[in-house]
């Protein structure tokens, strides 16, 4: 996608898969604001555990941008004072309490 939808759409699902852990630390709060904008019911956003090492997954950071001590709190952190729609998470290779993509119904 290229192209944002025009400001005041709105969507049933807003899905954002393995992109956060792409977003520079700075812009993670106007990413945030823009996901919030356009979920009506409900934002679901599933990333790979960042304290997790997998060999095939390959990490490929500006780390003048992306900080690489990132973990399931920072990200839990940086989206703390979300409002609107519902906000689901699922963090791959993970068991944390976060992972509440299953209530989903």
């Amino acid at each position: 996608i290229d192209v944002l939808p025009p400001a005041g759409s709105k969507f049933d699902a807003v899905l954002c898969t393995q992109v956060l852990g792409s977003i520079p630390d700075l812009d993670m709060e106007w990413v945030k604001e823009t996901l919030m904008s356009y979920a009506a019911k409900f934002c679901f956003i599933g990333l790979m555990d960042p304290t997790v090492h997998v060999k095939s997954y390959i990490r490929l950071y500006d780390t003048d941008y992306v900080s690489l001590n990132r973990t399931i709190d920072w990200y839990r952190d940086q989206f703390k004072d979300w409002r609107g729609s519902d906000l689901y998470w699922w963090f791959r290779y993970s068991d944390s309490d976060i992972n509440s993509w299953y209530q989903v119904r």
